[in-house]
């Protein structure tokens, strides 16, 4: 069950949502959310896949998000590095491909009809980068299957 939590959006509407700790496969929202990193996903073969998302809430839930290149130009505008959103109508899908994240199962999807409202985050309840940063050098794999760093 969604713990309701009241917000002003930036078109002076009230809305309620549930929190990404919360989010199941088959959630739908609403979630507010900041977005924290955005980048382009491409093939081997330089093809453009996707923009993909790190995103995180006020409780510090952190999920991957994703926009396949279909509809990604929908959220190009609207999705920025350090806003904040609230986003509904999204899919909850478990992570088959690969993670992002290592401990979170489940990827937010975003479609033509998830809907964003920027939201006024007055109070600073957000963290801006909820990463655990780590040298190069002090990076281990994990069960021989996540290694991620850059040199």
């Amino acid at each position: 069950m969604a713990s309701p939590l009241s917000l002003q959006t930036s078109d002076g509407g009230t809305s309620s949502h549930m929190f990404l700790s919360e989010l199941r496969e088959g959630s739908t929202g609403p979630i507010m959310i900041m977005v924290c990193r955005k980048w382009d996903v491409t093939s081997v073969n330089g093809r453009y896949m996707s923009t993909d998302y790190i995103v995180t809430d006020i409780k510090g839930g952190v999920m991957h998000c994703t926009a396949r290149n279909n509809i990604a130009h929908y959220f190009f505008d609207k999705l920025k590095e350090g806003g904040v959103y609230l986003v509904n109508g999204f899919a909850v899908q478990p992570t088959n491909q690969y993670r992002v994240l290592k401990d979170s199962p489940f990827v937010i999807g975003l479609h033509g009809s998830t809907t964003v409202k920027r939201v006024d985050d007055d109070g600073g309840r957000f963290e801006r980068y909820p990463f655990l940063l780590t040298s190069f050098e002090d990076l281990q794999p994990t069960e021989n299957k996540y290694f991620v760093g850059y040199s």
